[in-house]
């Protein structure tokens, strides 16, 4: 497995990534009309834009035999929370990559990066019934903050995962 920055090429690779992700993880949560509605193209553009003008951002992909299976972004705190000063923007991985290492080694890149932005204190936002919230458990995080967010016309209840000095913290 190889994690690297995202470059532009890559965003073709990252938006079926991305897409088959959520029709796996929020099936049930989310409408299924919004998820059918998710279009590959269009999250390639979005990623495309993302990575060439997102300049607070790091944007990192993972590879296993030199295919995009997972993607992480990470950089400030878009919505401030307490103490914390980070946050990890999105992380996915193809599902039949799920449970094999991938995600957490994601996570532990971005705290690194986010370490070496000078940034001390992580957190990530998340759907309340993400059937992925054990990973963030599992890792460490605890319940910080909650929220709602609108998706596919609906109000979902959203909760967020935080990290207290990501330098210290040993996830091995």
């Amino acid at each position: 497995m190889n994690i690297r920055p995202a470059t532009l090429e890559d965003a073709s690779f990252i938006a079926p990534v991305h897409i088959a992700s959520w029709r796996a993880a929020y099936v049930g949560i989310v409408p299924q009309a919004h998820l059918d509605a998710l279009d590959e193209s269009q999250f390639a553009e979005r990623w495309r834009t993302w990575i060439t003008t997102e300049t607070s951002a790091s944007i990192f992909v993972a590879e296993v035999d030199d295919n995009i299976c997972g993607f992480a972004s990470a950089g400030p705190i878009r919505k401030p929370v307490s103490v914390y000063d980070g946050e990890l923007y999105a992380i996915y991985l193809a599902p039949n990559m799920q449970r094999k290492g991938i995600g957490r080694e994601l996570f532990v890149h971005i705290a690194r990066e986010l370490v070496a932005r000078k940034l001390n204190h992580m957190l990530l936002w998340t759907l309340r019934q993400n059937p992925s919230t054990g990973f963030y458990k599992r890792l460490g995080g605890s319940v910080v903050a909650e929220d709602v967010e609108e998706i596919g016309g609906e109000s979902l209840p959203t909760i967020a995962y935080g990290w207290t000095n990501i330098a210290t913290q040993s996830w091995r």
